[in-house]
């Protein structure tokens, strides 16, 4: 480890310890720093801009409450990542989810041809599709996909996120795969994948 992380991760923890002990806008640096990076990560999983801000705000009102609780084996970002999928899971689990998915048209993919109606409402249906037969995995295999597939960490960087072994996240993914290719397989679309 260089002088320059033992500063870094020595400073996260005092300003933890700080926030902690009353000095709460202290809290608005860590959010700075992060909230690019958690709301990209709900992002990816939510196609609502709207709901993807409020389960950003969400997760840092949890980290918040919970800081007293940070272990400092890990940096807040990866700290607050899993907080962040965590309430994204929470919210896929939920009635107003369920509800969304009734009552909320599907985003518009836009081409630049203006003759790609029939191109855009087929992408549109593997979307949904896809979204569909993506929350229908558990968590552990959501968070696989996730990590090493929509946000592009390394295996050991979500096997830190997680805090599993580097194999049981290639494990992990592995399963996911081959759930999502059998659930789109059934709406013709596992060749997408």
């Amino acid at each position: 480890m260089t002088r320059d992380n033992e500063q870094t991760e020595y400073s996260e923890q005092e300003r933890i310890k700080r926030i902690c002990a009353g000095q709460k806008e202290l809290y608005r640096d860590f959010v700075q720093d992060t909230k690019d990076q958690v709301y990209a990560i709900i992002r990816r999983q939510i196609d609502s801009h709207e709901i993807a801000e409020e389960l950003a705000q969400e997760t840092y009102i949890k980290a918040y409450r919970n800081l007293h609780n940070f272990r400092s084996d890990a940096t807040f970002s990866t700290w607050i990542i899993r907080i962040a999928l965590n309430t994204t899971y929470s919210y896929f689990r939920s009635r107003r989810y369920k509800e969304s998915l009734q009552n909320d048209p599907i985003e518009t993919v836009q081409y630049s041809t203006p003759d790609s109606t029939e191109h855009e409402l087929e992408t549109k249906e593997q979307l949904k599709q896809f979204r569909d037969c993506y929350a229908k995995l558990t968590e552990k295999f959501q968070e696989a996909i996730s990590l090493c597939g929509l946000e592009e960490k390394t295996y050991e960087e979500a096997a830190t996120i997680i805090d599993i072994p580097v194999g049981t996240v290639r494990s992990r993914l592995n399963k996911a795969r081959l759930l999502l290719r059998d659930c789109m397989a059934k709406h013709h679309l596992g060749e997408a994948l």
